[in-house]
């Protein structure tokens, strides 16, 4: 998610969403499942620094560590794939 997602959306959820339905129109949703499953295999350390690195979302903000928002986000990811 880039850092002005909450311009664009209410929640985390609807710009993922978003995110998901650009992605699977690009063709490209099976390269980021595939991405997302990788780092989902990782220690707690390492999911923390990518998505702090890559996202502008705080999960612990709305009660979620970072494995479980990547997780949640996977699941919402394969669901579309």
């Amino acid at each position: 998610m880039h850092q002005d997602w909450d311009l664009e959306h209410t929640t985390a959820d609807a710009a993922v969403d978003s995110a998901i339905r650009d992605f699977g129109k690009s063709g490209e949703l099976s390269a980021v499942e595939r991405e997302l499953a990788a780092l989902a295999a990782a220690d707690d350390v390492t999911i923390e620094t990518v998505l702090g690195a890559i996202c502008c979302y705080y999960p612990p903000g709305n009660g979620l560590t970072y494995r479980e928002w990547l997780n949640r986000v996977l699941r919402r990811v394969r669901g579309f794939v």
